[in-house]
């Protein structure tokens, strides 16, 4: 049975060969989907030895990331975050294994192979973050990836630099327009559902790592300038964190059901994990978080009841004529109003509420 979860290494060896063909050897890009669908499900198995060469593997992902075949591009992303959340667990392992962490007088040190490694990771996606050229759904990508290797960031940074990565994010998705959604607009700075619910993640895991890594790490040196700052930025984190939790409220019963799904799941990890956050954190100074959850939920429900209850008229289907060919399928969903049902899912795992539950709430 301990076979089945041994990925050995060549396989990834080889997986990272095959990034490397050229494209009359990718076979129509199968080969190349093949490779990055490997890399996205067998990420938590890459062996830390595979950190050597680390970026060139990123370099060949990336390069089918921004390949035109839609599905290359998607496995492409999924496997570069999914490299980037594997390559912060493990520097985070070799930080903690140094034994560095428990004496403040020392200054955390990797060997200098693996300290280049995230010195090139945390500037390129620093680039990409505070380059206002980049695409948003580029932008969500890196702000994503920074959210991966946040907490290896805030162990060996110092809490200035790492202060300023923080703004540099806050920034740019300030800059954003996060109060109204523009579901079908084609401008740069709309957001989609997955771009907010990437966003919302993202936000509560920085939250997590400033109030768990940096803050104690601040308050050891005494530093009252960073501990003032980083007390702003934190009230700023959770402000953000409620505003994208409600805007994927608002997103869910628009969505079609995969997205929704993606946002429900968005909104109940934001929920779970501030509330975590809030019942570990000692920091006498965390106001601005207390109780999340409840302020979400009774944020989300002021929303909610800007719908119907439920819609009693029967749906005026219009009549048609001809033969059956060339009558054209009525699709009423379209028009269909919003209604408080819509949210039931939402509700549902939110609430903890058992399915014999459900029916309940379908008769209000």
């Amino acid at each position: 049975m301990t076979s089945f979860f041994l990925v050995p290494t060549e396989c990834f060896r080889y997986a990272k060969s095959i990034l490397c063909m050229s494209p009359d050897h990718a076979y129509r890009y199968n080969v190349w989907k093949s490779a990055c669908s490997f890399f996205y499900k067998c990420s938590t198995r890459l062996p830390i030895e595979l950190l050597d060469g680390f970026e060139g593997l990123l370099t060949n992902v990336k390069n089918c990331m921004a390949n035109r075949n839609v599905e290359l591009s998607q496995l492409a992303t999924k496997a570069y975050l999914a490299l980037l959340k594997r390559a912060g667990h493990l520097l985070c392992e070799q930080f903690r294994l140094a034994g560095l962490t428990e004496s403040p007088i020392h200054t955390p040190v990797l060997t200098t192979a693996r300290s280049d490694l995230f010195i090139s990771l945390i500037k390129h996606l620093t680039q990409n973050v505070s380059t206002q050229s980049t695409s948003l759904p580029e932008t969500v990508v890196a702000i994503t990836g920074l959210s991966h290797i946040c907490e290896i960031s805030g162990l060996l940074m110092s809490s200035h630099e790492f202060l300023n990565v923080i703004c540099c994010v806050l920034d740019r998705i300030q800059s954003t327009e996060l109060n109204r959604i523009k579901m079908f607009s084609t401008t740069s700075i709309s957001i989609d559902g997955y771009d907010a619910s990437q966003l919302l993640l993202a936000t509560t895991t920085i939250y997590r790592v400033v109030q768990f890594t940096v803050l104690p790490k601040i308050n050891r040196a005494t530093n009252h300038t960073d501990l003032e700052r980083a007390i702003k930025i934190t009230d700023q984190l959770e402000q953000l964190a409620m505003q994208l939790a409600l805007l994927c409220v608002e997103l869910y019963s628009f969505a079609p059901v995969k997205l929704s799904t993606v946002l429900g799941a968005a909104i109940q990890s934001a929920a779970e994990h501030m509330t975590k956050t809030e019942l570990r954190s000692t920091n006498i100074w965390l106001t601005g978080a207390n109780d999340f959850a409840a302020q979400l939920i009774y944020r989300a429900v002021i929303r909610c009841c800007c719908h119907q209850p439920i819609v009693f008229a029967p749906l005026q289907i219009p009549a048609t004529t001809g033969s059956p060919r060339q009558q054209k399928v009525y699709n009423p969903l379209p028009d269909a109003p919003i209604t408080c049902r819509d949210y039931v899912p939402l509700w549902q795992a939110l609430l903890g509420l058992e399915q014999s539950m459900v029916s309940l709430m379908y008769l209000i």
